[in-house]
């Protein structure tokens, strides 16, 4: 439980990066929860998404429970940028929004809970993120506990002191319980309060899991001789990574501005200018499927009939709409002679999917 009441203020960090962060008003000794809003701005933010599949999971889990506006507008945990729009683009429509959201539903092995979600930020080991959150536990002081390298079946705990003025030092309470499944295979000394937490130093404990799904809940207490001197929880979540699932696109979603047919055509009469029609193919998002951005997952392949007479110009421009669920090629075509001519271009897409399985590194 937290104890302490706190005031957020503005710190600026690296390269002018605003840091939201939380400075203790009363008790000195606090939980580093209290210092969690270190996610700094919406850059980072999609690239841990894409980087680090825990962050993933909670933006997900946190998605599921959302209404379409609140997936607009919610940067609790993603800086500048709302939720939404990392997970599903800028610009997704209500519509997307929910066969995406019926999709994430359908998937038991996503979910974080959401209040760990300070855990989830400080196992990225993101260098920012532990620098803004490490500062602002200098001036709160206290226990800290975070897990880093993370894997299926072990997973780093790292123990910090930030010293109280005349506590330099404190040692753990022996009044942990571990879960089964779960063993300690170094830095147990200092967990059974043998060797101390010094104040400027990593400890670290590494376990052993019995599985991927296996989870840990920890809660820590730090004592001087007999006095109490605060406690940290961490929490580990069950180890999970995403599979890319592809498919051929099927040019089957119609309706409103969505083009079904893969080929375009356009006539270009004699001496006529360019002209530069755009077609958009649309990806539903239903069950989870967008379009792929990687390379050769896409192309597009342009002709000209008749294809022997010269002075004829022919280009074409696909170009990713931000939501991931359009794809925009626009056709130009022109004739400097005295024949009429006909151009065309050829689109072929794939679509992925995110599959969640236990890790198995």
């Amino acid at each position: 439980m937290k104890t302490n009441k706190c005031t957020c203020v503005e710190f600026t960090i690296v390269k002018a990066v605003i840091a939201l962060m939380c400075i203790a008003t009363t008790n000195a000794f606090a939980q580093s929860s209290e210092c969690g809003d270190v996610l700094k701005d919406g850059t980072k933010a999609v690239q841990l998404f894409h980087e680090n599949n825990e962050y993933r999971r909670l933006l997900e889990t946190k998605l599921v429970s959302m209404t379409f506006q609140q997936a607009k507008t919610d940067t609790s945990i993603t800086g500048n940028i709302p939720i939404g729009d990392v997970v599903l683009g800028a610009g997704f429509t209500e519509k997307s929004f929910d066969d995406y959201q019926s999709y994430l539903q359908k998937n038991s092995s996503l979910f974080i809970e959401s209040s760990h979600s300070v855990d989830i930020l400080l196992s990225t080991g993101d260098s920012e993120i532990l620098a803004a959150w490490s500062g602002c536990m200098q001036n709160r002081s206290g226990l800290a506990l975070r897990f880093k390298e993370s894997h299926a079946r072990s997973a780093v705990l790292v123990i910090q002191w930030f010293a109280a003025a005349g506590v330099p030092q404190v040692k753990i309470a022996q009044d942990y319980k571990l879960p089964s499944g779960v063993s300690v295979t170094s830095g147990k000394d200092f967990l059974d309060g043998k060797l101390p937490i010094i104040a400027g130093t990593n400890h670290e404990v590494k376990f052993e899991l019995l599985n991927p799904e296996t989870t840990l809940a920890l809660t820590l207490n730090a004592i001087t001789e007999n006095t109490p001197r605060g406690a940290d929880s961490a929490f580990l979540p069950s180890r999970m990574k995403w599979f890319r699932d592809t498919r051929p696109y099927q040019f089957n979603v119609s309706g409103g501005i969505c083009s079904t047919a893969p080929t375009i055509y356009l006539d270009a009469p004699h001496h006529s200018g360019t002209v530069l029609p755009t077609v958009t193919y649309c990806s539903s998002l239903k069950d989870g499927w967008r379009f792929s951005k990687r390379l050769g997952d896409f192309s597009v392949t342009s002709g000209v009939s008749p294809s022997y007479i010269p002075g004829v110009q022919i280009a074409h421009a696909p170009s990713w709409w931000t939501g991931e669920d359009q794809f925009n090629v626009s056709l130009g075509c022109s004739s400097s002679t005295n024949a009429d001519i006909q151009c065309s271009a050829t689109t072929r897409l794939t679509e992925e999917r995110q599959v969640w399985m236990p890790s198995s590194d």
